[in-house]
């Protein structure tokens, strides 16, 4: 099994260790409707085996990424 694939969590474990982010499962979900493409196209989550996967590197990269490009879209500046 690949270092990748044992790193894969749950979007309850991935919740649990980010509460001053997501303080909730529900914001979790409506970070990921808002984001679901972006998400995905950078391995964030995935669906190996039909259930919902989070990579947390790539989650966490892709929090920084979305944040810094939606705080700068509301101070008016390009990223």
């Amino acid at each position: 099994m690949t270092n990748a694939l044992l790193q894969l969590v749950t979007p309850a474990a991935y919740v649990a260790d980010r509460p001053q982010i997501f303080p909730s499962a529900e914001s979790l979900r409506w970070f990921e409707r808002q984001h679901r493409h972006e998400l995905i196209d950078c391995g964030a989550i995935s669906m190996p085996a039909g259930r919902k996967l989070v990579n947390p590197a790539a989650f966490d990269q892709a929090v920084v990424t979305i944040g810094k490009r939606m705080a700068c879209q509301r101070a008016g500046i390009k990223p």
